[in-house]
């Protein structure tokens, strides 16, 4: 029990919290309000380490019984923080305990170290400070044998961390060792395995920290959302750094968060420089300088790259960075540092030189780069100038001694934004040339560089990397330059570059990039032996005389379109080639041997329109995409192509040549076929039964066979303006999911698989039903014109989910219909006895100009409602069409009580276009811009029918036929359309009462929703659980934004078992922080 007394304090000021003692108790309480969500992140942490650490060990070595365990992580994350609560759950289960900070160790000789350390140990485990000894060893003799708990923050010294193992060497079987540090290589020294990294907190948590910062609240107020989103990002979710800046704008106006942005943005507050700036100054001198050039240059680049322009030895200290939490080694290999941290190297290299940028080492500020180079001041400090041209306004004139006092620039990177390029914006002029250009640059990257040959003082022994793209240049330089350190040599788009320079001498050259020097001839003799990567591309006064590429040995990537070649030469080796393009050439064939293309993952011969073969692939093992389009003279593909098992991708779209494709094979990894334009095909492709995504429009296929059905992984297939396609099977429902368009085929005629009459109807029914229960066959019959009676019968009684037909009326098979968009439907009692029926739906639709219609139903049934969505293309077709949906409504699961009010169970319907509903504002959202005077549709008529499906056939469905009632008699039937008569709203009550705002329930999830016609892109979505009184009251809800019909592309898909959360309203904590993570250390 702890009694609090107050000294000196009038009783009044405890009650009314006044007085000094008010002013201490509010300071006190917003500082505790302030911390919570802090708290709350590290109480998961603290939880989840004390689970670990109290685990039995396992550990019989050194240590019997003892655990320990690191915790490591950068400045500012929150770890000691952690580590003051792991020391508050762990204390009361242990003999002994300490917490302490090695941090401000004086530099003493190694012995009065080691009796300091000890001092400072017995003082935290006695609770009794000052504790003085005479000699060493006095801590181990009275932590022997017993359990302790020690936990260690600030360890930054291999000296004192060795020493602390030391004294606690004999201390007893379950004692735990906690060491907080910023280095890695600390934990390693002590072989201690098990560590725990803190993370960043999410998005969530991180925005919830800084608004109660900022605000005392977990959310922004309003009006400050935005600001509040940017300066959370600009403290890159570092705990200190979302707590210090969302201090220093408390209480502030949005007008003053305005102004302090730009200060934000460009420096570092104090107290948080003032915490990293300690990480920086514990770094040896080499490490400094390169934690510099990551904070200002290279924090996301690759660690090959860094090392190219660097050299090796950077490798050992990008280590150090990470062991010590200074950058990120993610496992693409790229390096990534915290934004606070590149801000740190930034404030010290600035602090170098305040008034003269000249003088410091990394210039990267447009304004600083302009006075530099006008002013003539730089100076030999100067290592790196990284210039965004696009920030220039006006045109800057470099004077030719501008370069001339920067001796020890390495990285000269003058770049501008790659839609800009070309523009004119933000050029940059050498009036005079350059008398001194610098000699020890390593990276020489120019965009639009503006003379016609680099100056007679450039050297570029040093060079590794040369980017000149879009220059002016005609050649680069005069003789042979010793450029055994290039690797990399970027010239694209140089449109007057007629020559390259002697690269004889660049044995380390790996990547050459000519692409669009559309001037440039390369001699019969050019040295490019050593290249991995060329890029010839649109360079179209190359001649034929190839004979060079012969000579490179171990090329990898090979992009060279329109290449002026027939034929590759005989010896060249594409034996390393992993992509190789030759797009829009001369090309007739490859190659005449088979070669090994053993490491050849990408093909593309797109556009060589006089190829007429394709070369043996019996060797591409590794093949993956193979792109042939618009390969006109291309008759068939090899023999060979049956070994392409790997292959993903097959593109032959406008082969107009190709007829026929090889019949017994399935290549298993087949997933996208495109022969679109291939009008000679008569024959559906029967090469793989994996294809998910088949595009043959403009084809000369005739029928679509009954065996599609076993492409059962197929979900696209677009045939449009197949004008000799006649038939299509009726297996094509049985596919999950599918989504098939046949617009302008006016040659189908039939829907069937040659079955005898009387079974046709049972045949759709089956699997229709089926279709339904599996998932989605949505299909587009756009301009179909030609389908027969049988036909369209059938894909009306079979249609799952969607389909479009032509047609002005809505059929009779729709028991209930209308002129307008609503329906009313009385349930019968046999209906309402179901588990739950299918409403099969149809609209007629007229064309529209506008590409896209974006159509739904609103439903309402006993207080219960929802909305589901679908697209269709309303402008391929020419006159009306009907457009076909279904769902279902699991009767036993609403269970609401009829009423009077609700008219004795009555299904409300109500068709919309989004398009036309928000142009003419009925609708009250209004989130739909219309900027096209176009024509939108209006729906001219709707019709449904009720099917029952007992809950067995639900379950069954791939074993058992469904079993279909009709729910209309034609006495009940006659009664329903009275009934429909009398309760379809007026056109005024469509604004008013069948407006139907979507509300999750998880009770009256359906099967599956999600309705696209033929529009890729389109949604379905269905939801219930609002209850209205009356079927005459507004539905409307604003409460749920994001689900109304109105907003124009958003979907939902309801995952059950996160709905079954949110119902049974469990936390939502944030998942970076779970309440195991004290396992981790027990």
């Amino acid at each position: 029990m702890v009694i609090p007394i107050f000294y000196h304090v009038d009783p009044s000021e405890v009650r009314k919290q006044t007085g000094d003692f008010g002013a201490r108790f509010e300071k006190t309480y917003f500082d505790c309000l302030l911390g919570w969500c802090e708290a709350k992140m590290t109480e998961h942490i603290a939880n989840d380490v004390f689970n670990k650490l109290m685990k039995p060990s396992d550990d019989f070595s050194d240590f019997v019984g003892i655990k320990m365990v690191g915790i490591v992580g950068p400045s500012g994350i929150g770890k000691s923080t952690i580590g003051r609560a792991l020391f508050s759950q762990l204390s009361s289960l242990f003999h002994h305990h300490a917490f302490v900070s090695y941090k401000s160790i004086k530099q003493w000789d190694d012995y009065s170290m080691k009796l300091y350390l000890d001092e400072r140990l017995l003082s935290e485990i006695s609770c009794q400070k000052g504790i003085k000894i005479s000699h060493l060893g006095v801590a181990k003799q009275i932590l022997n044998r017993k359990k302790v708990l020690i936990i260690v923050d600030d360890m930054d010294d291999l000296e004192v961390i060795n020493t602390l193992v030391g004294q606690t060497r004999l201390v007893g079987s379950g004692s735990r060792i906690i060491v907080i540090t910023q280095d890695r290589k600390l934990l390693k020294s002590q072989k201690i395995e098990l560590i725990y990294e803190v993370d960043f907190p999410s998005y969530n948590l991180a925005m919830q920290m800084f608004c109660r910062s900022a605000f005392g609240e977990n959310y922004p107020p309003y009006g400050f959302s935005e600001l509040a989103v940017e300066v959370a990002n600009l403290s890159g979710y570092l705990p200190l750094g979302l707590n210090v800046l969302g201090s220093s704008l408390k209480g502030m106006t949005k007008e003053e968060w305005v102004d302090m942005l730009p200060r934000l943005r460009n420096s570092l507050d104090g107290k948080i420089e003032k915490t990293l700036r300690v990480s920086y100054d514990g770094l040896d001198s080499k490490d400094q300088e390169l934690f510099l050039y990551i904070a200002c240059l290279f924090s996301g680049h690759e660690v090959n790259h860094i090392k190219y322009l660097l050299g090796d030895s950077v490798r050992i200290g990008l280590r150090v960075l990470a062991d010590k939490s200074l950058i990120h080694i993610t496992p693409s290999d790229k390096i990534e540092m915290h934004s606070l941290l590149q801000k740190l190297g930034t404030e010290i290299d600035r602090a170098e030189s305040i008034n003269n940028p000249g003088k410091r080492r990394f210039l990267r500020e447009a304004e600083d780069i302009c006075d530099v180079l006008t002013d003539n001041i730089g100076t030999e400090s100067v290592l790196a100038m990284y210039l965004n041209m696009s920030e220039i306004s006006e045109p800057l004139f470099i004077d030719e001694n501008a370069f001339r006092g920067m001796r020890n620039l390495k990285f000269l990177n003058f770049y501008k934004n790659g839609w800009l390029r070309g523009t004119g914006k933000g050029k940059l002029y050498l009036p005079r040339g350059i008398v001194h250009f610098p000699r020890k640059l390593r990276l020489l990257h120019w965009d639009e560089y503006p003379s016609k040959c680099m100056p007679f003082c450039f050297k570029a022994e040093g060079l590794v990397e040369l980017r000149m793209m879009n220059s002016q240049l005609e050649k680069l330089w005069e003789g042979t330059q010793l450029l055994g350190s290039l690797k990399k040599m970027n010239m694209s788009c140089s449109a007057d570059l007629k020559e390259i320079p002697d690269l004889s001498k660049a044995i380390n050259l790996e990547e050459l990039n000519l692409e669009e020097c559309t001037s440039l001839i390369l001699p019969a003799d050019v040295n490019l032996k050593y290249l991995t990567i060329l890029n010839l591309g649109r360079c179209s006064q190359l001649n034929e005389d190839s004979s060079w590429i012969e000579n490179i040995c171990q090329l990898r990537i090979l992009n060279w379109d329109g290449a002026p070649l027939s034929c590759m030469p005989p010896h060249f080796d594409p034996e390393y080639l992993h992509s190789f393009e030759m797009r829009g050439g001369r090309l007739q064939k490859l190659w005449e041997r088979i070669k090994s293309l053993q490491s050849l993952w990408m093909m593309d011969l797109s556009g060589c329109e006089s190829l007429v073969e394709i070369p043996d692939l019996s060797m591409a093992t590794q093949l993956e995409f193979l792109k042939l389009k618009n390969c006109k003279s291309l008759v068939m593909l090899p023999s060979s192509f049956r070994n392409l098992n790997r292959l993903v991708s097959l593109n032959m779209d406008g082969c107009t040549m190709l007829e026929v494709l090889p019949t017994d094979v399935n290549l298993r990894n087949l997933q996208e076929l495109d022969l679109s334009g291939c009008s000679k095909l008569r024959n559906f492709p029967q090469i793989s039964t994996n294809i998910e995504y088949l595009y043959l429009d403009d084809t000369g296929i005739e029928e679509i066979p009954s065996w599609i059905e076993k492409m059962s992984h197929l979900r696209k297939l677009r045939m449009s303006r197949c004008k000799k396609l006649k038939n299509v099977s009726l297996n094509i429902f049985k596919l999950k999911y599918l989504e098939a368009d046949f617009s302008d085929c006016g040659g189908i005629t039939t829907m069937c698989d040659q079955l005898p009459g009387p079974h046709k109807a049972s045949v759709a029914a089956r699997i229709g039903i089926k279709s339904y229960l599996l998932g989605l066959t949505p299909l587009g019959f756009y301009n179909c014109f030609n389908l027969d009676r049988d036909a369209q019968e059938l894909i009306i009684q079979s249609h799952s989910n969607g389909a479009v037909i032509p047609g002005g009326e809505v059929p009779m098979y729709f028991t209930h219909r209308a002129c307008g968009r609503s329906l009313s439907i009385l349930l019968s009692e046999s209906s309402l006895s179901q588990e739950y029926m299918i409403v099969k739906t149809c609209i007629v639709v007229g064309p529209s100009s506008h590409p896209n219609g974006d159509f739904g139903v609103r439903w309402c049934f006993r207080g219960e409602k929802g909305v589901i969505r679908f697209g269709i293309k309303v402008a391929s077709y020419e006159m009306d069409h009907l457009v076909l949906i279904g769902f279902d409504l699991r009767i036993k699961e609403v269970d609401n009580p009829a009423s009077e009010l609700n008219n004795n169970n009555v299904l409300l319907l109500e068709f919309y276009n989004a398009n036309y509903d928000e142009y003419f504002g009925e609708c009250s959202c209004s989130s739909f811009s219309h900027t096209e005077n176009c024509t939108l549709v209006r729906i001219k008529g709707c019709g449904a029918r009720i099917i029952h499906i007992s809950e067995i056939d639900y379950q069954d469905s791939d074993e058992k036929s469904a079993e279909e009632n009709d729910e209309e008699s034609d006495e009940e039937s006659n009664r329903s359309k009275k009934k429909m008569r009398m309760t379809v709203p007026t056109s005024q009550e469509h604004s008013n009462s069948l407006y139907i705002q979507t509300v999750v329930n998880s009770r009256l999830l359906a099967q599956n929703l999600e309705l696209s016609l033929g529009l890729a892109g389109a949604y379905g979505e269905v939801s219930s659980g609002s209850k209205v009184s009356s079927p005459s009251r507004n539905f409307h809800d604003d409460g749920a934004a994001s689900f109304d019909p109105c907003l124009r592309r958003e979907s939902l898909h309801f995952e059950p078992m996160i709905i079954e959360q949110q119902d049974r309203g469990l936390s939502n904590e944030d998942p970076s922080f779970s309440p195991q993570l004290i396992d981790f250390f027990t």
